[in-house]
Protein backbone atom coordinates (compact mmCIF):
# COMPACT_ATOMS: atom_id res chain seq x y z
CA UNK A 1 0.00 0.00 0.00
CA UNK A 2 1.45 3.29 -1.17
CA UNK A 3 0.05 6.78 -0.72
CA UNK A 4 1.13 9.88 -2.63
CA UNK A 5 0.65 13.16 -0.80
CA UNK A 6 -0.13 15.68 -3.57
CA UNK A 7 1.72 18.90 -4.26
CA UNK A 8 -0.62 21.77 -5.14
CA UNK A 9 -0.30 22.61 -8.83
CA UNK A 10 -0.64 26.36 -9.34
CA UNK A 11 0.61 28.94 -11.83
CA UNK A 12 4.14 28.70 -10.42
CA UNK A 13 4.26 24.90 -10.81
CA UNK A 14 2.56 24.67 -14.22
CA UNK A 15 5.27 26.32 -16.31
CA UNK A 16 3.66 25.56 -19.69
CA UNK A 17 0.63 23.93 -21.31
CA UNK A 18 -0.33 23.68 -24.96
CA UNK A 19 -4.04 23.78 -24.00
CA UNK A 20 -5.51 27.26 -24.47
CA UNK A 21 -7.54 28.97 -21.76
CA UNK A 22 -10.26 30.80 -23.69
CA UNK A 23 -13.32 28.82 -22.61
CA UNK A 24 -15.51 31.87 -21.95
CA UNK A 25 -15.16 35.64 -21.80
CA UNK A 26 -13.10 36.71 -18.79
CA UNK A 27 -15.11 38.14 -15.88
CA UNK A 28 -15.37 41.94 -15.93
CA UNK A 29 -16.37 43.64 -12.64
CA UNK A 30 -17.93 46.53 -14.58
CA UNK A 31 -20.30 44.30 -16.56
CA UNK A 32 -23.87 43.64 -15.44
CA UNK A 33 -24.42 39.92 -15.99
CA UNK A 34 -27.79 38.34 -16.66
CA UNK A 35 -29.18 35.31 -14.86
CA UNK A 36 -27.44 32.13 -16.11
CA UNK A 37 -24.68 34.08 -17.87
CA UNK A 38 -21.35 32.22 -17.84
CA UNK A 39 -17.88 33.68 -17.39
CA UNK A 40 -14.30 32.52 -16.99
CA UNK A 41 -12.36 33.69 -13.96
CA UNK A 42 -8.58 33.27 -13.95
CA UNK A 43 -6.26 34.45 -11.18
CA UNK A 44 -3.16 33.03 -9.50
CA UNK A 45 -5.42 30.72 -7.47
CA UNK A 46 -8.65 30.46 -9.51
CA UNK A 47 -9.15 28.94 -12.96
CA UNK A 48 -12.85 28.26 -13.29
CA UNK A 49 -16.08 28.62 -15.24
CA UNK A 50 -18.94 30.19 -13.29
CA UNK A 51 -22.66 30.72 -13.90
CA UNK A 52 -24.55 33.78 -12.66
CA UNK A 53 -27.25 33.06 -10.09
CA UNK A 54 -28.85 36.49 -10.29
CA UNK A 55 -29.95 39.07 -12.84
CA UNK A 56 -28.13 42.42 -12.95
CA UNK A 57 -25.14 40.75 -11.33
CA UNK A 58 -22.45 43.43 -11.21
CA UNK A 59 -19.33 43.89 -9.09
CA UNK A 60 -19.50 40.48 -7.44
CA UNK A 61 -16.31 38.60 -8.20
CA UNK A 62 -16.86 34.83 -8.60
CA UNK A 63 -13.96 33.81 -6.37
CA UNK A 64 -15.47 35.74 -3.46
CA UNK A 65 -18.62 33.57 -3.45
CA UNK A 66 -18.67 30.73 -0.92
CA UNK A 67 -19.30 27.68 -3.11
CA UNK A 68 -20.93 25.75 -0.27
CA UNK A 69 -23.87 28.18 -0.51
CA UNK A 70 -23.24 30.55 -3.47
CA UNK A 71 -25.29 33.72 -3.84
CA UNK A 72 -24.02 35.38 -7.03
CA UNK A 73 -21.90 32.81 -8.86
CA UNK A 74 -21.82 29.02 -8.89
CA UNK A 75 -18.75 27.17 -10.17
CA UNK A 76 -19.49 24.87 -13.11
CA UNK A 77 -16.05 23.43 -13.67
CA UNK A 78 -12.40 24.23 -14.00
CA UNK A 79 -11.23 25.80 -17.24
CA UNK A 80 -10.18 23.30 -19.88
CA UNK A 81 -6.47 23.88 -19.24
CA UNK A 82 -6.85 23.37 -15.50
CA UNK A 83 -9.39 20.53 -15.51
CA UNK A 84 -6.64 17.95 -15.05
CA UNK A 85 -5.32 19.75 -11.97
CA UNK A 86 -8.59 20.16 -10.05
CA UNK A 87 -9.76 17.62 -7.46
CA UNK A 88 -12.85 16.91 -9.58
CA UNK A 89 -11.85 13.85 -11.58
CA UNK A 90 -14.67 14.40 -14.08
CA UNK A 91 -13.30 17.88 -14.95
CA UNK A 92 -11.30 16.60 -17.91
CA UNK A 93 -8.76 18.60 -19.86
CA UNK A 94 -9.44 17.90 -23.53
CA UNK A 95 -7.54 18.57 -26.75
CA UNK A 96 -7.30 16.94 -30.16
CA UNK A 97 -4.51 14.37 -30.49
CA UNK A 98 -2.05 15.54 -27.81
CA UNK A 99 -1.91 17.32 -24.45
CA UNK A 100 1.54 18.47 -23.32
CA UNK A 101 2.26 20.14 -19.98
CA UNK A 102 5.49 21.01 -18.15
CA UNK A 103 5.64 21.10 -14.35
CA UNK A 104 8.32 22.43 -12.02
CA UNK A 105 7.39 21.35 -8.48
CA UNK A 106 10.63 22.60 -6.84
CA UNK A 107 10.22 19.87 -4.23
CA UNK A 108 10.57 16.12 -4.01
CA UNK A 109 8.38 14.23 -6.47
CA UNK A 110 8.82 10.48 -6.84
CA UNK A 111 5.24 9.40 -7.56
CA UNK A 112 2.57 10.45 -10.05
CA UNK A 113 -0.96 9.28 -10.79
CA UNK A 114 -3.39 9.86 -13.65
CA UNK A 115 -7.15 9.37 -13.49
CA UNK A 116 -9.99 9.41 -16.03
CA UNK A 117 -7.61 9.22 -18.97
CA UNK A 118 -8.77 8.78 -22.56
CA UNK A 119 -5.58 8.26 -24.51
CA UNK A 120 -3.35 5.75 -26.28
CA UNK A 121 -0.09 6.57 -24.50
CA UNK A 122 1.33 8.74 -21.76
CA UNK A 123 4.95 9.87 -21.75
CA UNK A 124 6.65 11.20 -18.62
CA UNK A 125 10.06 12.89 -18.95
CA UNK A 126 12.20 14.51 -16.27
CA UNK A 127 14.99 16.99 -17.05
CA UNK A 128 17.36 18.11 -14.33
CA UNK A 129 19.19 21.44 -14.91
CA UNK A 130 22.51 19.81 -13.96
CA UNK A 131 22.27 16.20 -15.14
CA UNK A 132 19.93 16.65 -18.09
CA UNK A 133 17.34 13.98 -18.92
CA UNK A 134 17.06 11.57 -16.00
CA UNK A 135 13.75 9.83 -16.85
CA UNK A 136 11.85 9.16 -20.08
CA UNK A 137 9.19 6.45 -20.10
CA UNK A 138 6.20 5.72 -22.35
CA UNK A 139 3.14 4.06 -20.83
CA UNK A 140 0.93 2.09 -23.24
CA UNK A 141 -2.67 2.30 -22.06
CA UNK A 142 -3.99 -0.82 -23.81
CA UNK A 143 -5.93 -2.78 -21.17
CA UNK A 144 -5.36 -6.50 -21.71
CA UNK A 145 -6.49 -7.94 -18.37
CA UNK A 146 -9.70 -9.29 -19.93
CA UNK A 147 -7.95 -10.99 -22.86
CA UNK A 148 -7.26 -14.59 -21.85
CA UNK A 149 -7.50 -16.48 -25.15
CA UNK A 150 -6.59 -16.05 -28.82
CA UNK A 151 -10.17 -15.38 -29.95
CA UNK A 152 -10.45 -12.38 -27.63
CA UNK A 153 -6.97 -11.26 -28.66
CA UNK A 154 -8.04 -10.96 -32.31
CA UNK A 155 -11.69 -9.95 -32.01
CA UNK A 156 -12.29 -8.18 -28.70
CA UNK A 157 -12.50 -4.36 -29.10
CA UNK A 158 -9.41 -2.58 -27.83
CA UNK A 159 -9.96 -1.20 -24.34
CA UNK A 160 -7.71 1.32 -22.65
CA UNK A 161 -7.03 1.86 -18.99
CA UNK A 162 -8.06 5.16 -17.52
CA UNK A 163 -5.81 5.10 -14.45
CA UNK A 164 -2.01 5.02 -14.33
CA UNK A 165 0.39 5.06 -11.37
CA UNK A 166 4.03 6.04 -11.93
CA UNK A 167 6.11 5.05 -8.92
CA UNK A 168 9.69 4.98 -10.19
CA UNK A 169 10.41 8.69 -10.71
CA UNK A 170 13.95 9.55 -9.56
CA UNK A 171 14.01 12.01 -6.63
CA UNK A 172 15.32 15.17 -8.31
CA UNK A 173 14.02 18.30 -6.58
CA UNK A 174 14.87 20.82 -9.35
CA UNK A 175 13.80 18.72 -12.34
CA UNK A 176 11.13 19.82 -14.82
CA UNK A 177 8.56 17.10 -15.46
CA UNK A 178 7.02 17.06 -18.94
CA UNK A 179 3.88 14.98 -19.52
CA UNK A 180 2.59 14.16 -23.00
CA UNK A 181 -0.83 12.51 -23.33
CA UNK A 182 -1.42 11.20 -26.85
CA UNK A 183 -4.60 10.00 -28.57
CA UNK A 184 -3.85 10.24 -32.30
CA UNK A 185 -6.93 10.86 -34.45
CA UNK A 186 -9.12 11.38 -31.40
CA UNK A 187 -9.47 13.72 -28.42
CA UNK A 188 -6.88 13.28 -25.68
CA UNK A 189 -8.44 13.66 -22.22
CA UNK A 190 -7.18 13.66 -18.64
CA UNK A 191 -9.36 14.04 -15.56
CA UNK A 192 -6.62 14.37 -12.96
CA UNK A 193 -2.84 14.51 -12.76
CA UNK A 194 -1.53 14.35 -9.21
CA UNK A 195 2.04 14.05 -8.00
CA UNK A 196 4.13 14.27 -4.88
CA UNK A 197 6.19 12.26 -2.41
CA UNK A 198 5.12 8.67 -1.92
CA UNK A 199 5.05 6.78 1.37
CA UNK A 200 4.65 3.04 1.83
CA UNK A 201 2.29 1.97 4.59
CA UNK A 202 2.61 -1.79 4.22
CA UNK A 203 1.72 -4.77 2.05
CA UNK A 204 -1.78 -4.88 0.56
CA UNK A 205 -3.51 -8.21 1.11
CA UNK A 206 -5.64 -10.12 -1.40
CA UNK A 207 -8.58 -9.91 1.01
CA UNK A 208 -8.98 -6.21 0.12
CA UNK A 209 -12.32 -5.19 -1.37
CA UNK A 210 -12.96 -2.77 -4.24
CA UNK A 211 -16.07 -1.32 -5.89
CA UNK A 212 -17.81 1.84 -7.03
CA UNK A 213 -20.52 4.13 -5.70
CA UNK A 214 -22.91 5.13 -8.49
CA UNK A 215 -24.74 8.46 -8.26
CA UNK A 216 -26.98 7.79 -11.26
CA UNK A 217 -30.74 8.02 -10.87
CA UNK A 218 -32.50 4.67 -11.29
CA UNK A 219 -36.26 4.71 -10.71
CA UNK A 220 -39.48 3.36 -12.19
CA UNK A 221 -42.60 5.28 -13.14
CA UNK A 222 -46.15 4.23 -12.21
CA UNK A 223 -46.24 1.80 -15.12
CA UNK A 224 -42.98 0.10 -14.18
CA UNK A 225 -40.91 1.70 -16.92
CA UNK A 226 -37.27 2.26 -15.98
CA UNK A 227 -36.14 5.88 -15.65
CA UNK A 228 -32.35 6.05 -15.75
CA UNK A 229 -30.28 9.23 -15.63
CA UNK A 230 -26.55 8.59 -15.84
CA UNK A 231 -24.48 10.61 -13.38
CA UNK A 232 -20.98 10.43 -11.95
CA UNK A 233 -19.57 7.55 -9.95
CA UNK A 234 -16.64 7.18 -7.59
CA UNK A 235 -14.32 4.29 -6.83
CA UNK A 236 -14.10 2.91 -3.31
CA UNK A 237 -11.99 0.36 -1.52
CA UNK A 238 -11.64 -1.42 1.78
CA UNK A 239 -7.93 -2.11 1.91
CA UNK A 240 -6.49 -4.82 4.12
CA UNK A 241 -2.81 -4.05 4.75
CA UNK A 242 -0.15 -5.91 6.67
CA UNK A 243 2.22 -3.51 8.45
CA UNK A 244 5.16 -4.00 10.75
CA UNK A 245 3.96 -3.65 14.34
CA UNK A 246 6.85 -1.31 15.07
CA UNK A 247 5.51 0.89 12.23
CA UNK A 248 1.95 1.22 13.54
CA UNK A 249 2.54 4.49 15.40
CA UNK A 250 3.96 6.12 12.26
CA UNK A 251 1.03 4.92 10.16
CA UNK A 252 -1.48 6.24 12.69
CA UNK A 253 0.23 9.65 12.82
CA UNK A 254 0.42 9.89 9.01
CA UNK A 255 -3.22 9.00 8.46
CA UNK A 256 -4.39 11.29 11.27
CA UNK A 257 -2.66 14.24 9.59
CA UNK A 258 -4.17 13.35 6.20
CA UNK A 259 -7.77 12.81 7.33
CA UNK A 260 -9.10 15.77 5.27
CA UNK A 261 -6.59 15.60 2.41
CA UNK A 262 -7.49 13.93 -0.91
CA UNK A 263 -4.57 11.83 -2.09
CA UNK A 264 -3.63 8.88 -4.26
CA UNK A 265 -4.06 5.42 -2.70
CA UNK A 266 -2.27 2.61 -4.53
CA UNK A 267 -3.19 -0.84 -3.31
CA UNK A 268 -1.14 -2.60 -5.98
CA UNK A 269 0.46 -0.85 -8.94
CA UNK A 270 -0.34 -3.73 -11.31
CA UNK A 271 -4.08 -3.65 -10.49
CA UNK A 272 -5.63 -0.45 -11.86
CA UNK A 273 -8.83 -1.04 -9.87
CA UNK A 274 -6.93 -0.62 -6.57
CA UNK A 275 -5.64 2.87 -7.47
CA UNK A 276 -7.99 5.53 -6.06
CA UNK A 277 -7.89 9.28 -5.54
CA UNK A 278 -9.89 10.36 -2.49
CA UNK A 279 -10.21 10.44 1.29
CA UNK A 280 -10.13 7.70 3.86
CA UNK A 281 -13.36 7.46 5.84
CA UNK A 282 -12.06 5.23 8.60
CA UNK A 283 -9.10 3.11 9.56
CA UNK A 284 -8.31 0.66 12.32
CA UNK A 285 -5.33 -1.44 13.36
CA UNK A 286 -5.30 -4.89 14.93
CA UNK A 287 -2.04 -5.55 16.77
CA UNK A 288 -1.79 -9.17 15.63
CA UNK A 289 1.63 -10.07 17.04
CA UNK A 290 4.99 -8.43 17.86
CA UNK A 291 6.10 -8.65 14.22
CA UNK A 292 3.08 -7.73 12.09
CA UNK A 293 -0.27 -6.02 12.48
CA UNK A 294 -3.36 -5.73 10.30
CA UNK A 295 -4.44 -2.31 9.06
CA UNK A 296 -7.92 -1.80 7.59
CA UNK A 297 -8.53 1.41 5.59
CA UNK A 298 -11.89 2.43 4.11
CA UNK A 299 -11.28 4.84 1.20
CA UNK A 300 -13.91 6.77 -0.77
CA UNK A 301 -12.85 8.16 -4.15
CA UNK A 302 -13.76 11.56 -5.54
CA UNK A 303 -15.93 11.93 -8.64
Amino acid sequence: MIIIKPITINDAVLTSSDVSEVDEAEYNPATSYALNATVMRTTDTVHGIFISLQAANVGNSPEDDDQTSPVFWSRISATNRWGMFSDQINDQTEQSNVITVALLPASLVNGMTFFNLEAQTVNVTMNDPTEGEVYNVDFDLVADSGVNNWYLYYFEPILRQGTVAVLDLPPYIAATITVTITNVGETAKCGLLSFGAQAQLGLTNYSSGIGITDYSRKERDQFGNALIVQRNFSKRADYSVTVATSYVGYVQDQLSQLRTVPLSWIGAEEYESTVIYGYFKDFSVVLSNPSTSLLSIDVEGLT
